[in-house]
């Protein structure tokens, strides 16, 4: 049963994850909010990024410092727990918010703090109204309490509509939109 539930119901994370990968310059740094367990951080830093990731929960924390740990990168990764609304972070060269919007009330502040920390890209997932995982899910995390919000792609490209540099939104990563953001060159910010 686990291997049906895995190709059906992970198969879109899979997917997801490969896309970021590809969209992702991976050179110079990285900030992961809401990190999990830091696989995307963990993966960047074995392709050579400086990687910082962000998450609420001290438990992932952990299973991304052990994560990194086992993978030989702790020496290019960075933990911290916290809110990255309040925290003090240095901007990184690419951000990712990747299954973080999905908990998120009002998207324009959190989107406005992770265009303010980044300096040359960032890549979000929204997850797509209207999909039959997105119905499953939604009664799944009901019984747990837990709210979940959907979006529509005329909703992205108007949070983000008056931003310079170039958006993309990719319109179906099995149940998910991705929005990929890059500055215009005008706008890059150097290193700090």
């Amino acid at each position: 049963m686990g291997g049906l539930v895995d190709r059906v119901f992970r198969a879109g994370m899979r997917e997801r994850e490969a896309c970021v990968l590809a969209f992702l310059e991976p050179s110079g740094t990285l900030l992961d909010v809401g990190c999990g367990g830091g696989k995307y951080a963990v993966e960047l830093a074995r392709r050579g990024m400086r990687a910082t990731g962000i998450d609420f929960a001290e438990a992932m924390i952990a299973i991304a410092r052990e994560r990194a740990r086992q993978a030989g990168v702790e020496s290019s990764c960075t933990w911290i727990a916290g809110d990255v609304m309040t925290l003090d972070v240095t901007p990184a060269d690419a951000v990712l918010a990747i299954g973080v919007f999905d908990y998120v009330e009002e998207p324009s502040k959190l989107l406005a703090r992770l265009r303010e920390l980044t300096r040359r890209e960032l890549i979000a997932s929204f997850p797509k109204a209207g999909t039959w995982q997105g119905v499953l899910r939604r009664a799944w995390l009901r019984l747990r309490d837990c709210p979940v919000r959907y979006y529509e792609a005329a909703e992205l490209g108007g949070l983000v509509a008056s931003w310079d540099g170039e958006a993309i939104v990719v319109e179906s990563i099995r149940g998910d939109y991705l929005l990929h953001w890059r500055r215009s060159a005008a706008g890059l910010t150097p290193a700090r």
